[in-house]
């Protein structure tokens, strides 16, 4: 295992691999500390159906296109080979099964305590574990005496083991809405959402050639002012999906600007067809869950009785344990500083953003800028 080098990042998942190829294309001295066994590990276990939200020719990293024979809508499998075949091409220097579990200053370094009890000592450090760390799941009432089987969502792959059950996803997100259209589609018999809040739902696609992250990401080239999208979008949500209310969905309160502002959801880009079964009554709406009783789920004046209860409820961050003793994260546990600023002198957080034009993209534009920033010693180590 490496003992040292000039640049470690922390994680090989799609910012990692980002921030690898732009300090490699800079002459810098790589180490990729990975947790899981594989590249992207995380990714690759993600629900079969997975695909990027964003048009093929907008999700590439630094240094190669994603090839044009993968699709224009680029799956789980076709995206995690394409960050293999990326790092072999850039020769990044990867150690798998590589836990950070802290980071410290040590002088004009920093050193990486590892799981193992290894140690890295690394001049610059790009922390790069993702958005996706730790499941959140709220804490409900009674939800050890549920008597169906509970799951996250991180647990479910396809929906052959949930087919002829009454299933219950929690959840108002892309990939809840996903998961209850892959149980439809695969025969489960009866399939809830419980949404507490109503998502804005917009199209996958507007054009042929364009999708709705184009137009967000146009909108922040732009510098569009928050309000100003929110009310766009709201008018798209409107026009998309009409009257909700006879599904149990009334209009959204807020737009999505203000939502994310406050590390609420993403919206639903429906590109599999949840608006048409959610009209049809194949996916039924019940409110928030509220606490679970025995074989039934209480939700608002609802009590479901599910087979199954899957929690698309969304992920932490987790960083806590890792740099939280640095004074780098704010209130609510994210990273006050992000990429291509440092956080502290050497010590930079890439992939954290929320941004509603989506993350791939930024991550491609924001790594090359970040490795300049270290490679021109913008960022020389100055410990406090």
């Amino acid at each position: 295992m490496v003992a040292s080098c000039e640049l470690a990042i922390i994680g090989a998942g799609p910012s990692g691999i980002a921030a690898g190829v732009a300090g490699r294309a800079r002459g810098l001295d790589v180490v990729l500390l990975e947790a899981g066994p594989t590249v992207a590990h995380r990714w690759r276990t993600h629900y079969d159906r997975l695909h990027l939200q964003a048009l093929r020719r907008r999700e590439g990293l630094p240094g190669r296109p994603i090839p044009r024979s993968v699709g224009r809508w680029v799956s789980r499998d076709a995206y995690a080979g394409y960050l293999d075949e990326l790092a072999a091409e850039s020769g990044l220097r990867i150690e798998l099964g590589r836990r950070v579990e802290r980071v410290e200053p040590d002088g004009d370094a920093w050193r990486l305590a590892i799981e193992s009890g290894a140690v890295v000592t690394a001049d610059q450090v790009v922390v790069a574990t993702g958005q996706d760390r730790t499941e959140k799941l709220p804490d409900w009432p009674g939800l050890d005496s549920f008597a169906g089987r509970f799951m996250h969502s991180r647990g479910y792959r396809n929906a052959e083991p949930f087919a002829g059950l009454d299933v219950l996803v929690v959840g108002g997100g892309q990939s809840a809405a996903e998961i209850a259209v892959d149980l439809v589609e695969g025969n489960a018999r009866r399939v809830w959402m419980a949404i507490r809040s109503t998502p804005i739902i917009l199209p996958r696609q507007l054009t042929r050639y364009a999708c709705i992250q184009d137009l967000l990401g146009f909108a922040a080239t732009r510098r569009v002012p928050p309000a100003v999208l929110d009310r766009a979008l709201l008018l798209v949500h409107r026009l998309f999906a009409g009257d909700l209310t006879r599904v149990g969905l009334a209009a959204p309160s807020d737009g999505l600007m203000a939502r994310m502002s406050r590390g609420a959801g993403a919206p639903i880009l429906d590109g599999v067809g949840f608006l048409r079964m959610l009209k049809a009554g194949q996916i039924g709406v019940v409110p928030g869950v509220d606490a679970f009783d025995g074989d039934e789920v209480v939700c608002g004046n609802r009590r479901i009785r599910a087979d199954v209860v899957i929690a698309a409820t969304g992920f932490t961050m987790d960083l806590e344990p890792l740099v939280g003793h640095l004074g780098v994260l704010d209130g609510r546990g994210r990273p006050r500083t992000l990429a291509p600023e440092p956080a502290l002198p050497g010590l930079y957080f890439l992939g954290y953003e929320f941004s509603p034009s989506g993350l791939l993209w930024k991550m491609g534009r924001q790594a090359p800028l970040m490795a300049e920033s270290m490679f021109a010693g913008d960022a020389v180590v100055r410990r406090p």
